[in-house]
This record gives C-alpha cells, structure tokens and sequence, in this order.
C-alpha cells in the first residue's frame, strides 16, 4: 500500500514540474506601449516618483539578466571599448520602463540600478565606464570592457 502511495505522489510531483516549467518557459509579459512610460516616472530630490500609484505599473518584471542586458546596450551608447555589441538609444520612454521594472522588483542589487537610472535620467554620465562594467560583468563580459568615455 505505502509503496503504490509513493509511486502515485512521485507521478504527481512529476506532473506538477512539468506544468510549472511550461508556464515559466512559455510565459511572456503582455506587451506595453512605450507610450505609457513618457510621462511616468519624475525625478525627486529622494529618487524617482511614479505619477501615477504604483498599482498602475503595467510593467512585469523581466529576469535580472534581461534588464542587466538593455541596461548595458544603453550604456554603450556612452562609452568606448574595444568592441561593443549593441547599442540602444537612451530615452525617456525606455529610461522609465526599465525605472518602473527595477522599481518593482526585488533584486538584490536594486539600489545601484536605481542609481545608474537616475544618473542617466538626469543627463549624468560622468560614471558611465563605471556602470557599463559593472553590467558588463554581470553579464559575464569577456570582451568588450570600457575604457573611457565617448567624446
């Protein structure tokens, strides 16, 4: 009887795996509108101000590694290096839907992402070799590493 108990449970547990690997592997975040991030996010003496209640963030948290990823093809926009692989342009709408996300996540590194958006958010690049290969070794960067500043 134990055993029949135990070979049911263990197909159970089997079962329950694969469902939860399916959902994770085949789930996607609902497409948002740049749109929704113009205007979203305001700069405060404290850090960063959702104009509207953070209940209303339409944005789901991605993986560290994916917002590690656009966080560093933004900062090689601003950097020099051997070689770069690629660059997305740093604006409001994309500066705030990354804000929203790291905002509501609960990564470990959370402040000095924050931090990174802000500088970035209010035109500071000063630390821009400084943040790109801290991202860049999170991201297991082996070539690529900045060396200064773009003129």
């Amino acid at each position: 009887m134990k055993i029949k108990i135990i070979k049911i449970l263990s197909v159970v547990i089997v079962i329950l795996c694969a469902i939860v690997i399916a959902i994770s592997v085949l789930w996607k975040p609902k497409n948002v509108s740049n749109e929704v991030f113009k205007d979203t996010v305001k700069v405060t003496e404290k850090g960063f101000e959702y104009t509207n209640s953070e209940k209303d963030n339409p944005v789901a948290v991605r993986e560290e590694k994916e917002v590690y990823d656009d966080m560093h093809r933004m900062a090689n926009t601003k950097i020099v290096a051997d070689e770069v692989w690629g660059e997305d342009e740093i604006n409001e709408e994309r500066l705030n839907k990354v804000i929203m996300e790291v905002m509501k996540s609960s990564f470990s590194d959370k402040e000095k992402l924050l931090t990174m958006l802000h500088n970035w958010k209010t035109g500071n690049f000063n630390n821009a070799v400084e943040e790109h290969n801290y991202l860049w070794e999170k991201l297991g960067g082996t070539v690529g590493k900045a060396k200064g500043l773009k003129k």
